[in-house]
């Protein structure tokens, strides 16, 4: 994209359900309703205008979107907005495993979740849409070594693969299976108006799951609620500490787990912890951008 022919909008929308239902990583997404919330979950899109094409890229705190439920949201979308071609919309989940699940289409109040989340996606792409504006694009990539770690482990009596390992009686850990990639890669859009806030785009593979709702005893630890996970935290420290509007995109990081900062037996207070730290080392990272001029970025 040449900077001189860059439009962006970003669009934000709350889509937190006000009422208890099922999280996405207990077991079927039923068995562990939430009993109260952590941190609200988005859906937040930036609307891209290049060349006299539009394009929606999406980052929303769910754990998926499957195929069947991403043809759903871009028929919706279509509908209200004809002119945004379907291949150019790109739909991604930040994988937070306490986040509402999506995936009952049922009379019960997932299903009635899952209803509601369908009509928020393109509510986001119309916040987006009424707040583009000219901008230009500035990148880097940098390293957060001791932030993620590989949970695929190598050990004396073959490779395990697990967040807490058990190992066979007399087995030991000598390792893991791989090192894990610590690049974060980051995009700031910068805007002339007086009246938009700049943007920064990160991606970064690491699995959301510091307060995680894989605890079914109610209230323990606070993992039987809502929470946008690390990635929330990261969205509302920079938001509340710079004037950033942000948008988090998950990178590869099915085998990647986050590697908790702090000691502590409270979820919530870990999560916050590493949140604020991994901000820190974003921010800091600005000094490393460079203006992206009459180029070409896939």
């Amino acid at each position: 994209m040449e900077n001189s022919k860059l439009q962006l909008g970003f669009g934000k929308l709350n889509i937190t359900p006000d009422y208890p239902v099922g999280l996405s990583a207990s077991g079927d997404g039923k068995r562990c309703r939430n009993t109260g919330i952590v941190s609200e979950v988005f859906a937040t899109c930036l609307a891209v205008k290049f060349d006299g094409e539009t394009y929606l890229i999406y980052t929303i705190d769910t754990i998926s979107i499957d195929e069947p439920l991403g043809d759903i949201i871009r028929d919706e979308i279509m509908k209200q907005f004809p002119e945004i071609k379907r291949e150019h919309i790109f739909l991604g989940a930040t994988h937070g495993h306490s986040c509402p699940a999506n995936k009952f289409d049922d009379d019960d109040v997932e299903g009635r979740y899952r209803r509601e989340f369908i009509s928020y996606i393109p509510q986001a792409a119309k916040l987006a849409l009424e707040d583009v504006a000219p901008a230009t694009m500035e990148a880097c990539k940098f390293q957060i070594p001791g932030m993620n770690f590989v949970r695929h482990y190598t050990t004396s009596a073959g490779t395990l693969f697990g967040d807490n390992v058990t190992l066979p009686n007399g087995a030991t850990i000598t390792g893991h299976v791989a090192e894990p990639d610590t690049e974060i890669q980051m995009l700031v859009f910068k805007r002339a108006a007086e009246d938009k806030k700049d943007i920064m785009a990160v991606n970064w593979g690491c699995h959301p799951k510091l307060n995680s709702s894989g605890e079914t005893t109610e209230g323990k630890n606070n993992r039987s609620m809502i929470s946008a996970d690390y990635v929330g935290g990261c969205r509302d420290y920079i938001e509340q500490n710079s004037d950033y509007l942000f948008a988090f995109y998950l990178g590869a990081a099915g085998n990647l787990n986050a590697n908790s900062k702090i000691a502590t037996e409270n979820v919530s207070t870990a999560c916050k912890a590493y949140s604020e730290i991994l901000s820190k080392d974003i921010l800091a990272a600005e000094e490393n951008l460079t203006p992206v001029e009459g180029t070409t970025i896939k």
